[in-house]
């Protein structure tokens, strides 16, 4: 889960967020979460 993906599941403001990343060589996700903040009105939202 990315801040894109909080953003598709209605989360449409900006704060901090706990996500899970995605390693696109291995196509899983990192099993450690990250707080992370998401800017979700820059260029359409969705930002880390």
């Amino acid at each position: 889960m990315d801040c894109e993906e909080v953003m598709r599941n209605g989360n449409n403001k900006s704060g901090v967020y706990v996500i899970m990343p995605w390693r696109p060589r291995k196509r899983t996700l990192i099993s450690d979460t990250l707080k992370v903040y998401c800017d979700m009105e820059t260029s359409g939202g969705g930002w880390t």
